[in-house]
């Protein structure tokens, strides 16, 4: 599965995709925009040319493991990029247990062909 990881930003987004096998991730690029509907544009775009199957947003935490602002707004990318692809989106807990779980559970029920995590 083509993964595409998205790390947003103030001032840029990074990008980085991992290959079919799930191998090695890389760095694809950099959104160099604070716009929030132009780095939405982008992202798709980079998803599409990559042919990304799984979009994953870093949801970035305080020092002490909470939550904060930033991370809200993450999420609120995320959400807006769902609905620019007109997909649903599916918020699941941090951990590579938690996603691989969701992600087995869509695989195994066929749920979705396309999941925003």
């Amino acid at each position: 599965m083509v993964i595409l990881a998205v790390d947003y930003g103030d001032a840029r987004t990074g990008l980085a995709v991992c290959d079919r096998m799930e191998i090695l991730a890389s760095p694809v690029g950099v959104i160099n925009e604070s716009y929030e509907p132009k780095v939405i544009s982008a992202v798709k775009a980079h998803a599409e040319r990559l042919g990304a199957e799984l979009l994953v947003v870093g949801l970035p935490k305080n020092m002490d493991g909470s939550l904060g602002f930033k991370a809200q707004e993450c999420t609120e990318l995320a959400e807006k990029i769902a609905k620019t692809y007109g997909v649903e989106m599916a918020n699941v807990l941090t951990g590579f247990k938690f996603i691989g779980e969701k992600i087995y559970e869509f695989e195994t029920n066929n749920a979705y062909s396309f999941v925003l995590g």
